[in-house]
C-alpha cells in the first residue's frame, strides 16, 4: 500500500514538473517529443538533431543525455550494417558475376583485353577490402571468391597472352613484322622481322613495348631477324605469376 502511494505521488510530481516545464519552456517539450517520434521512426539522426536542441534547463534534460547516448550506438550500429549489406551485395554479385564467366566477351579488340584485367583486379579489391573487415561472414565470402578468380585467371591468362599477339600481328604486318605467342601458356611473345637485324632496332621496340607484357604476364621477348634464326636476342620479363592477385588499375595507355 505504501507503495502503492509513493508511485503515485512520483507520478503526480511528475506530471506536475513536465506541466510546469511546458509552460516555462513550451519549445523544450516540443523538441522533446519530436525527438520521441523520430526515435519510434528509427529516424535517429533527426532525433538527435532535435534533442540537441534541447536546453540544459529542460526538466527531463537528463533523459536526454540517455537518449543522446543511445541515438550515438544506434547510428554506429546502422553505419555497420549498411557497410555489410553493401559489401554483401557486392560480393554476391561478384560471385554470381566469376559463377558465370565467359572470357569470350573479352575479345576482338586491346581495350577488350584490357578490361578483363581490369575486372580482375575490381574483384581483387573486393578480396582486400573484406580481408580487412571485422565480420566473419565477409572474410569467408572473399576467400570464396578469391578462389573462384584465381582458377579464372589461371584459365584466361594464357588466352590473354595469344589473343594480344594476334592483335599485335595484325597491327605490325604492314611493317613486315610477325607476332606470335609461344610457350605451355603462351608466356613468350615473339617478334619476326628483317628490322630486328639491328640491336638498336630491338632495343627502341622492346622500349616501345612498354609496360604491355607486363600487364599481360609474359615472362619472354624473343626478337627474330628470320624465323629460321636458331640464335637470337631475348628478354626476360619479371611479371607475375598468373596465380597472383595483382591490384592494378593503371592499365598501360599504349596501343602498341
Amino acid at each position: 500500500m505504501k507503495n502503492v502511494i509513493v508511485n503515485t505521488l512520483f507520478l503526480i510530481l511528475l506530471v506536475y514538473f513536465v506541466s510546469t516545464c511546458s509552460k516555462k519552456n513550451p519549445e523544450c517539450v516540443s523538441n522533446y517529443n519530436a525527438a520521441k517520434g523520430f526515435m519510434i521512426k528509427k529516424d535517429y539522426k533527426d532525433a538527435k538533431k532535435s534533442f540537441i536542441e534541447i536546453d540544459s534547463t529542460c526538466l527531463k534534460y537528463d533523459s536526454v543525455l540517455i537518449f543522446l547516448k543511445k541515438i550515438d550506438t544506434l547510428i554506429q550500429n546502422e553505419k555497420i550494417s549498411l557497410k555489410i549489406e553493401e559489401t554483401r551485395k557486392n560480393i554476391d554479385s561478384c560471385v554470381f558475376e566469376l559463377d558465370n564467366f565467359n572470357g569470350s566477351d573479352y575479345r576482338g579488340s586491346l581495350a577488350s583485353l584490357k578490361e578483363e584485367v581490369n575486372y580482375f583486379s575490381y574483384v581483387v579489391s573486393l578480396i582486400h577490402a573484406s580481408e580487412k573487415d571485422t565480420i566473419e561472414k565477409i572474410k569467408e565470402m572473399g576467400k570464396t571468391i578469391e578462389k573462384k578468380l584465381i582458377k579464372i585467371q589461371l584459365s584466361e591468362f594464357p588466352i590473354l597472352r595469344k589473343e594480344y599477339a594476334k592483335i599485335m600481328n595484325r597491327k605490325l604486318w604492314r611493317d613486315n613484322i610477325e607476332v606470335m605467342s609461344k610457350g605451355n601458356r603462351n608466356s613468350t611473345i615473339q617478334f619476326i622481322g628483317s628490322t630486328f637485324a639491328s640491336h638498336s632496332n630491338i632495343s627502341d621496340f622492346h622500349l616501345k613495348m612498354g609496360a604491355m607484357v607486363y600487364f599481360f604476364r609474359y615472362k619472354r621477348e624473343n626478337y627474330l631477324w628470320t624465323e629460321y634464326d636458331d640464335e637470337y636476342p631475348y628478354y626476360p620479363i619479371s611479371s607475375v605469376s598468373d596465380d597472383v592477385l595483382h591490384l592494378d588499375f593503371s592499365s598501360p595507355n599504349s596501343d602498341d
